[in-house]
């Protein structure tokens, strides 16, 4: 292709129709002479032919998140709210249980306990008391047994981990 000569106007080129528009919606924004079936354009940015789709209106009683009112979820029925304060209430439970059995020297040294399927967790807050209590857990099942209301079949004393 030639360069242009010195009589070239950029003016005298021929210019295409506008496309007519389909609809009044279908009208081009801004001037551009673009037709329905092309994206939009204004400010020089594309724009859709089509408005965004709307978001879902969110459940009464909820928040950003799916989050609920406290009351709605510690009052459903085997929820996971549930489930964690039934564990909660346990583990008091065994821990209250063990502190009145276990001797008065051991007793403040009990981090935690917990009682799952016959089983009572121990956990002492250093090596030192967990090793007392390994040597007279087996003294203890039967008292433990009684407190907790059921039947307990072993007994593990654990170190708290350090932090």
């Amino acid at each position: 292709m030639q360069p242009p000569g010195p009589g070239f106007k950029p003016d005298s080129l021929p210019r295409p129709a506008p496309a007519r528009p389909s609809s009044p919606r279908a009208a081009p924004v801004g001037g551009t002479g673009t037709s329905a079936a092309s994206p939009r354009m204004r400010d020089n940015t594309l724009m859709s032919a089509h408005p965004p789709p709307r978001r879902p209106r969110r459940p009464a009683g909820t928040r950003a998140g799916g989050i609920r009112n406290i009351e709605q979820l510690l009052g459903q029925s085997g929820g996971a709210m549930q489930a964690l304060q039934a564990g909660a209430t346990t583990a008091r439970k065994a821990l209250d249980a063990a502190r009145e059995v276990l001797p008065a020297e051991l007793a403040p040294h009990l981090w935690a306990a917990n009682f799952v399927e016959g089983e009572v967790s121990l956990l002492f807050e250093s090596a030192v008391w967990a090793t007392r209590a390994r040597y007279a857990a087996e003294e203890w099942r039967e008292p433990l047994a009684r407190a907790l209301g059921e039947p307990v079949g072993s007994i593990k004393v654990k170190v708290r981990p350090r932090s």
